[in-house]
């Protein structure tokens, strides 16, 4: 210990003041001060101000803001930075640090120099893509407070960079709360509200329904009144408490952290945690009235039941249902226009679409009406307001009468209001024109039933197919390959990045950091402008892929099904690979790259070899069963004898396409037409024709000047082979100066070339294969092909053609005796109608009676062709 000299040298050399005469004890203290003063002690917790939690690889930003402040103000010196910042690493981070360094050693660099390693290791950028994509997805938690759910909308939105942020913060703030009595009341008027206004009104509801919710715990079942008077609502007391049950999997018999399912993936939302039965999104659209257990929906409900206290001036009404069972459809005479209306006998009021406002009404304007609409899910829908005095006949009855107009696209509804006034309340149940099967009279009621039944069907967006999700199953021994992304035009950049925004938000494909799996896109320019992203699989996963030999349906099928119908439907699901979920193990392999980012697909995307096998086995599977329907992937092609078949059969296909959930694009949709186009071919009742537009790039085609213009012709020409007789024949020149690569146009090749544009443009039609009536197969041979013609007789004793067919002979099989090759052509005519003809006896025609001494009764085999015939 130091004496009182060396205390008073130690005072001196300090510059501190003391009296001389102070004790030993004093001066000590005085000393012992003074470093207090000026010492620096790194523990937080003892003596600086605010606590840093170590940095384990999150956040980089928000920490390195945090720590450059703590130092600020616990006057931290620069040659303390070094160990302050090490110090704040988990020992994870630390090892990372120092590879980044080495050779040299982390506290030999300065902090600035650690700083940037640090980021440029943990702070990689993200697209604003990326951070939107997160922003929108982000709704309401449960048991998330009103404040907090806005404070977390305000966090994400500052790496969005949105020119608007407050209005996006707004729209997402209303999007995503959960309660439907907020969501109501902000949704009014809600281009006049203010961030701040719409949060004042939600906190205040929050505040309104966390009351009630205190006052009210014994409340487990509620019924709302559908009376316009509101009587008040009635409620259950002291019911037995309903038993626990599985979140998960819905048994009884214990609780969701004991369930075996609880890292399954549900079907119909793709969220992890339960199965299909248990989903919320799939129990909200159900028509079964059942006991609420939830808090969240306790909450709805309660909301819902207290519009009439916070609006007492308003008078609701009920309206729309929801039912497997088909529709009901009167056709009124309105205000001199015939209109199909959906009966409704559930609905108090009559209600149109302001769609159908524009189109039938314009001359009317809208009338203001305090008026709810409460439907059948509970929800609340307030009218744009009232068309009054409308003119409505039907039968024998004339009125003036008053419907409502709302916003959403829904079906025209035909309430009791009218119904009462048309003297068609209440209901016969044995008459037929309210209780019977929907009888079509003309092809346009027919279209207008179709489009207004299934209107969620024909609706815009994104259809989510509920079902088996489709695998892509790699061999065993296959090794992940990502390769570079590729340089998109800059004509079409624009575009390919509103095509992956528009996947983005529709949850097509999602945003990942990292993966194995890296497939450049190829941009597809459609006809209306707009890009379809395909990836280039065939580099990548194609090469991986267990093949999938799931058949397409061959075109004669297709034709086959089609035959003798009076009316034909077309339907055209919406980009249906789009449509149809990826299971979770199959979405990493086809992660695409591009310049803006790096996203997997969560649905079947263009380009995979599997994908046109796994989706037609999954639409065969769905419409198997259905009569006079074939599927070729996304087209489902449909005939009726009938208009009354073609419609019912329509409904059924329909009604099964709406339950999976899948979307069809109604641009290209055809109802009820009386002939259908198919791969280049005009079906119809009477038979099978070219489309003559499909073919006049042929018949103005000028004399090919090359090899490769000549086998572009001769390709496009047999596509269209069976409708022209003796073809090969014609065409033998100019398969001829296609031998040897080498080009030579000689007078017979400009011939042939003339006769066979002759022969495609006066093409005779082809009429459908019946298997009651007779079929005759012709063969024939010349010296350079064989051809042959199947035909049916119809009850006329009128021979017509079914299909022509031919084939060019070798060299070698030209040199043939004209008996082997009357021989080879009966071979071909068999084996190219073999599906027309085997099983059933058929008339063969044949002009050389030579083959009679080798088939005839009384000539026998030699024997050096026994084995021949035999095999």
């Amino acid at each position: 210990m130091c004496n009182k000299e060396e205390l008073q040298e130690v005072l001196k050399e300090e510059n501190i003041d003391y009296r001389s005469n102070a004790s030993v004890d004093e001066l000590r203290k005085i000393l012992s001060d003074y470093y207090k003063s000026k010492s620096i002690n790194l523990n937080p917790k003892m003596s600086m101000c605010g606590e840093i939690k170590s940095f384990g690889g999150e956040k980089w930003d928000v920490f390195v803001e945090q720590l450059d402040s703590f130092m600020v103000v616990n006057d931290i010196p620069n040659e303390k930075k070094v160990p302050l910042l090490i110090t704040k690493l988990t020992p994870e981070i630390f090892e990372v640090l120092q590879c980044l360094c080495s050779p040299t050693k982390p506290n030999k660099l300065s902090y600035e120099e650690l700083c940037s390693k640090l980021k440029e290791k943990y702070n990689k950028p993200r697209s604003t893509t990326i951070e939107r994509a997160e922003f929108r997805r982000r709704n309401q938690l449960p048991n998330e407070k009103i404040q907090d759910y806005v404070l977390q909308l305000k966090l994400l939105a500052i790496k969005c960079n949105f020119k608007d942020t407050e209005d996006q913060i707004k729209e997402k703030f209303i999007d995503g709360v959960t309660s439907k009595m907020i969501k109501y009341e902000l949704m009014k008027n809600a281009d006049n509200k203010s961030l701040e206004n719409c949060v004042e009104i939600a906190r205040s509801i929050e505040a309104a329904l966390m009351c009630n919710n205190e006052h009210s715990p014994e409340v487990t079942d509620i019924f709302y009144n559908k009376n316009k008077h509101n009587q008040g609502t009635k409620f259950k007391k002291n019911c037995k408490p309903k038993e626990q049950q599985c979140f998960c999997c819905g048994k009884n018999n214990h609780f969701r952290a004991q369930c075996s399912l609880r890292k399954k993936y549900c079907s119909e939302c793709g969220q992890q945690g339960h199965i299909f039965k248990m989903c919320r999104k799939q129990q909200k659209q159900t028509n079964v009235l059942e006991t609420k257990s939830s808090e969240d929906e306790r909450e709805d409900n309660e909301a819902i039941d207290s519009v009439k206290n916070l609006y007492e001036e308003y008078e609701t009404y009920s309206f729309n249902s929801v039912s497997r069972i088909p529709p009901h459809f009167i056709k009124l005479n309105v205000n001199n226009k015939d209109i199909l209306f959906q009966l409704d006998t559930g609905s108090d009021v009559t209600v149109i679409s302001l769609n159908d406002k524009n189109n039938f009404f314009k001359n009317y304007s809208l009338q203001a009406c305090k008026i709810l609409f409460k439907n059948f899910d509970q929800s609340v829908t307030q009218p744009l307001g009232l068309l009054c005095n409308i003119p409505v006949k039907f039968n024998q009855e004339s009125k003036h009468l008053n419907v409502f107009v709302v916003q959403n696209n829904c079906a025209r509804v035909l309430g009791r209001d009218w119904l009462k006034e048309l003297k068609l309340w209440p209901p016969k149940i044995n008459n037929d024109l309210y209780f019977g099967i929907n009888q079509v009279q003309s092809i346009s009621d027919a279209q207008q039933i179709v489009k207004s039944q299934f209107a969620e069907v024909f609706s815009p967006g994104w259809g989510n197919f509920k079902g088996e999700e489709i695998v892509l199953k790699l061999n065993p021994d296959s090794k992940p390959i990502c390769l570079p992304v590729r340089r998109v035009p800059f004509a079409l950049r624009e575009k390919v990045n509103n095509e992956i925004k528009r996947l983005i938000d529709n949850g097509r494909i999602e945003p990942v950091q990292q993966s194995e799996w890296g497939t450049p896109v190829v941009p597809i320019l459609k006809s209306d402008g707009s890009v379809r992203l395909c990836g280039d699989y065939k580099l990548t996963v194609n090469k991986c892929l267990q093949v999938d030999h799931f058949p397409l349906p061959h075109v004669d099928d297709i034709l086959n099904t089609l035959k003798h119908g009076e009316y034909y439907c077309e339907l055209d699901l919406k980009e249906a690979y789009l449509q149809a979920r990826l299971s979770a193990d199959s979405q990493n392999c086809t992660t695409i790259v591009t310049e803006v980012g790096t996203y997997k697909y969560k649905y079947l995307p263009y380009g995979v070899s599997t994908g046109p096998g796994a989706f037609q086995r999954l639409m065969t599977q769905k419409l198997q069963n259905v009569p006079n329907t074939i599927v070729f992937i996304d087209n489902i092609y449909i005939k009726g004898k009938t208009l009354q078949e073609t419609y019912n059969t329509l409904c059924t296909v329909l009604t099964k396409l709406h339950e999976s959930e899948f979307k069809l694009k109604i641009e290209k949709c055809k109802l009820f037409t009386k002939h259908i186009e198919v791969f280049g071919y005009r079906v119809d009742k009477n038979g099978i024709s070219i489309i003559k537009s499909n073919i006049e790039p042929l018949l103005n085609a000028k004399s090919p000047t090359n090899l490769t213009m000549l086998k572009s012709f001769l390709g496009k020409i047999n596509y269209y082979n069976r409708f022209l007789k003796d073809m090969a024949t014609e065409i033998a020149p100019l398969y001829n100066c296609t031998k040897k690569n080498k080009f030579v146009w000689t007078p017979d090749c400009e011939n042939a070339f003339n006769n066979i544009k002759k022969k495609l443009a006066n093409a005779r039609n082809l009429r459908h294969y019946d298997p009651q009536l007779p079929v005759i197969l012709t063969c024939d041979a010349s010296d350079v092909g064989l051809g042959a013609v199947l035909s049916n007789r119809d009850l006329n004793g009128v021979v017509k053609p079914i299909a022509y067919a031919s084939k060019k002979l070798n060299e070698t099989e030209q040199r043939y005796s004209t008996l082997d090759k009357e021989a080879m052509a009966v071979i071909f005519g068999i084996t190219k109608f073999y599906n027309y003809i085997y099983g059933r006896h058929f008339e063969l025609e044949t002009d050389n009676a030579a083959l009679m001494r080798i088939f005839g009764p009384t000539k026998g085999i030699p024997k050096y062709k026994k084995d021949g015939f035999v095999k």
